[in-house]
Formats: structure tokens, sequence, C-alpha cells
């Protein structure tokens, strides 16, 4: 079991979430994804998530984003993190995810947080077909921080969640009618974590991909 800090337990975490954008582009193929606009303070960090492969990300703001490894499933499900650090700001700034071709399906989402410093650490996945749950490989983390999941999926999940104190995000208001093809989550670590996994579960048997990045 990973420790983990609450993001509202602490007057003072090493890393403190700011805010949470989601986007269903729906079944009909699409070029791009954009995200819906959230206020972006100069100085904090992005950490985006899309199901399925993104040729480039950019953002209102003109920020720079670096994108980790791709994880892909049987049945092209795909999965990868987008991160900017040290963002310039923009007061509705819009995440928007383009592909290299018109893809339908997609989910896409980006989590802010605020610290003085951010380092990239490490990065792991882990797919599966045809199964409920999913799990990582084995990492280690260099120091405390912030360790996040993301997935994606073949078919839609009505439930999901993950282990190690991992915080899932809302994927869906009450009123949205449309299941999940993406998931994403977060903790915060308050020491270096040596040869852990993370597991991702949802409600059915589906192919699935589970991308998992540290920040220190």
């Amino acid at each position: 079991m990973i420790p983990a800090l609450s993001p509202f337990g602490f007057s003072t975490p090493p890393y403190a979430f700011v805010n949470f954008a989601y986007f269903y582009g729906g079944a009909g193929a699409v070029a791009s994804l954009a995200l819906p606009a959230t206020s972006l303070t100069t100085g904090n960090h992005i950490f985006a998530h899309i199901r399925y492969e993104s040729a480039t990300t950019t953002d209102t703001a003109g920020n720079t984003y670096t994108g980790l490894t791709q994880t892909t499933a049987t049945g092209l499900v795909v999965g990868r993190w987008f991160y900017c650090l040290n963002a310039t700001g923009n007061a509705a700034n819009i995440v928007t995810f383009s592909f290299a071709a018109n893809r339908s399906f997609t989910w896409g989402s980006a989590l802010q947080f605020s610290r003085s410093t951010a380092t990239f650490d490490t990065e792991t996945s882990g797919s599966a077909t045809a199964a409920t749950t999913v799990t990582s490989s084995s990492f280690s983390t260099a120091a405390a921080g912030l360790l996040l999941a993301g997935r994606g999926v073949f078919n839609q999940q009505t439930a999901t969640s993950f282990d190690n104190s991992i915080a899932h995000m809302a994927v869906k208001p009450p009123t949205d009618t449309v299941l999940n093809y993406g998931s994403v989550g977060y903790v915060l670590t308050t020491s270096p974590q040596s040869g852990i996994t993370v597991t991702e579960t949802g409600n059915s048997a589906t192919n699935r991909c589970l991308q998992i990045a540290s920040f220190v």
C-alpha cells in the first residue's frame, strides 16, 4: 500500500490538486478532441491523458506538452500521458488532443496541480485482454511526489477503481448518460516507493491498458 496524503487533509502538501477537465468524443470519428475550458495559473503543472493515440497535444496558452510512452492493448485500445510543467497561464485554457487520423470513441482528461517545482520521475504500464482488471509492471519512485494512473478500455465501463490509495477522478457527472472509455486517478506519496504495482478494476471484462507516471 502506498502511503498517501489527502489533497484536503494537509495545509502544505508537496503537490496540490487544482482542477480537472474531461470530454468524451462520441461514436463518430473526429480529428481532434478539445476539453472544456479551465482556469490555468502560471507556474502550475498540467497532466493530460488520452484514450487513443495522439499526434499532438496543445492548449490555448500555447504551452508545450511532452508525451510519455503510448500503451496499446488488443483491439485498438490505446492510452498515453502528456505533461506540461511550469505552464503559462490562461483564464479559459482548453487542452486539445489532435490525432494522426480520425478516431472514434475518444476520451481525454487533464488534471492541474500546483507546486513550486516538478520533475518527471518514471513511468510504466500494463495491458490485459478480456479481463476485469489490469496491473502495471513493478516500478519504484525516486522520492515523495505525485503518482498518476490512467486507463483505456475497448468496451464502456460503468465503474472503475484503482488500488494503492489512488483516488479515482469522476469520469462523468450524474446527468451524463455516456459511459466511460477512459479513467484517471492520482495519489500524493509521502516517501519513495519501491517495487510497487497499480491495479485498475472495472465492472466487466474487456481489453484494457494502463499507464502510470510518477513526478517528484
